[in-house]
């Protein structure tokens, strides 16, 4: 049987009965992927090259994960590569084990997808960041954490920062702010996620809440600063008396 062939449904067939456990083909079309005999299956994989350097990538097995199948991961495989990331780390976060392979999993991809590959990748980053990372991102976005990303819009983004203006939460703006941004960025180099899009949009957004919010707030804290150090110069008396004003402005 030659090493080489085009690799369908009737020779990988063949290839299974009358291979040799251990043997391998190559792909004729795709040279950079092999099929391997196992003792009952073809395990398929693929060799991708990440900058200077190469990895290989499980496709799938043979017959329980079809032609279709296979040629659609691998050409995700090869797209996360071409974009300088590893397959593994990201394909790993999306489809569990026992699962077999649909594309739709990737253009499906929810916040809290998006986070468990970038903790992946982050090896070094603090328990206590990742905890505060996933708070905020689940107490802000509510339902839409859940939701594919590529479904939520800059008009839902821009109502939850102006929600929380409005609420006098405007610390937890600036973090929420930064941690959106943070996630965006780092996945902006994968243009084969359906929900790029979504983030580059969210992100375009960040200059603009900047202006609007975050510089307030920095406002606000110099004013609050220079309130506070006049106040230590304020006799007992006066600050009795500002106190009563404000609580007479209160009511």
């Amino acid at each position: 049987m030659s090493n080489k062939i085009v690799f369908t449904k009737t020779e990988l067939n063949k290839f299974l009965l009358l291979g040799d456990t251990g043997e391998y083909l190559i792909d004729k079309i795709n040279p950079c992927i092999r099929a391997i005999k196992r003792k009952e299956i073809l395990s398929i994989f693929c060799t991708v090259r990440i900058k200077k350097n190469t990895t290989t990538v499980k496709l799938g097995e043979f017959p329980e994960n079809d032609l279709e199948e296979i040629y659609s991961k691998f050409k995700v495989a090869k797209n996360i590569s071409t974009n300088g990331n590893n397959p593994n780390i990201v394909l790993s976060s999306i489809i569990k084990k026992t699962d077999s392979f649909n594309s739709n999993q990737l253009n499906n991809l929810n916040f809290e997808k998006l986070l468990e590959i970038f903790f992946k990748n982050k090896k070094k980053l603090s328990e206590k960041y990742k905890i505060d990372f996933v708070n905020c991102l689940k107490k802000n976005l509510k339902k839409n954490y859940y939701q594919p990303v590529r479904l939520f819009n800059k008009k839902q983004y821009q109502n939850i920062v102006e929600s929380l203006y409005e609420n006098g939460k405007l610390g937890t703006i600036k973090s929420f702010v930064y941690k959106i941004n943070t996630l965006g960025c780092f996945f902006l180099v994968n243009e084969n996620l359906d929900c790029s899009l979504q983030l580059k949009e969210l992100i375009a957004l960040t200059p603009k809440i900047s202006k609007k919010y975050i510089k307030n707030i920095n406002k606000e804290k110099s004013v609050l600063k220079k309130i506070k150090n006049e106040l230590k110069n304020l006799k007992s008396s006066d600050l009795q008396f500002i106190l009563q004003t404000i609580n007479d402005l209160k009511k």
